[in-house]
């Protein structure tokens, strides 16, 4: 990558940062953050199987530990990609993907996480990131994640026929958005501050690989 291009990423980093800090959610492109949707979702599509808990959706995911350095977000593997509801079940049915083997997956991961304000930042921790193939009759009411912080959406794939299907933000004072997300846009956000949403898909495709900064391990 040349300088040039690395400047033009990191003050597209620092912009996400900044309105995540005042408003709590940010709009951005994988293309403004030099990410490729098309080699992401050739790793992912491959894998993605059917999710037993919806008959729309197929389903890959994957889990990454992170440490943070002087100049970078260092990020690895890790053994089981099972998470536990808050009820307690343990769920570990998905397709896996070792999203890291790659540097096109490492590199998500890395600015995924180098969005995160610096004063919110935790030194290490983990990271998960599922991919989502929706059909027709997918849909997903308003609520909050629980067991992460930060979350990103990246509609890596939207068909052009699509109906419905559009991502929704509201917080303590309303609608913050309501909006298709279009190819390649990325909608990060805080998931403590928002409630979000996917109104029901009445036709077409959307694909959406989704990274969530867990609070394993966190205080």
């Amino acid at each position: 990558m040349r300088r040039w291009q690395a400047e033009i990423i990191g003050e597209e980093v620092q912009t996400v940062r900044t309105k995540l800090s005042t408003a709590g959610w940010a709009l951005t492109t994988g293309s403004r953050l030099g990410l490729s949707r098309e080699n992401v979702g050739e790793i992912w599509r491959q894998k993605a199987a059917q999710d037993p808990r919806a008959a729309t959706k197929r389903h890959a995911r994957d889990v990454i530990s992170y440490q943070r350095t002087a100049g970078d977000v260092l990020t690895a593997e890790e053994d089981s990609i099972a998470f536990t509801t808050e009820q307690g079940e343990v769920i570990d049915d998905f397709s896996r993907v070792w999203s890291l083997n790659g540097w096109w997956g490492r590199r998500v991961a890395s600015l995924f996480l180098r969005m995160v304000p610096p004063s919110e930042a935790w030194e290490a921790g983990y990271a998960s990131a599922d991919y989502f193939m929706y059909s027709p009759g997918t849909e997903v009411g308003p609520h909050q994640d629980k067991f992460g912080r930060y979350v990103m959406i990246w509609c890596t794939e939207r068909s052009g026929d699509v109906e419905g299907g559009v991502s929704t933000l509201d917080g303590p004072h309303g609608s913050y958005l309501r909006t298709p997300l279009i190819t390649d846009q990325i909608l990060i956000f805080n998931d403590e501050r928002f409630l979000h949403g996917f109104t029901r898909l009445e036709a077409g495709t959307r694909e959406a690989l989704i990274m969530i900064e867990l609070r394993k391990g966190q205080s």
